[in-house]
């Protein structure tokens, strides 16, 4: 049996810590940058098209308001039949 005890130390050197932390912080830097540019590749054109859906959306639910609102003689006038209730 061995008979000898391990002994731990507590305090690190600091001369290794120093050294660590700028290879640690450059690649987080070269990581959060390259995420950057894929997060914001995908999500730019997606929220466009996102943002003009919604605007012919909420264009075309104005016209319908409008269509809605025309009183039924007029409709028949301009032959809307479709949009008669």
């Amino acid at each position: 049996m061995n008979s000898k005890s391990i002994k731990y130390r507590g305090d690190i050197d600091p001369g290794l810590e120093i050294a660590a932390s700028p290879k640690k912080a450059l690649i987080e830097a070269i990581f959060n940058q390259v995420a950057a540019l894929f997060t914001a590749g995908h999500s730019g054109p997606s929220q466009a098209g996102y943002r003009a859906r919604r605007a012919r959306a909420v264009q075309a639910d104005i016209n319908q308001d409008i269509v809605r609102s025309l009183p039924i003689e007029e409709k028949l006038r301009l032959g809307m039949y479709r949009f008669m209730d």
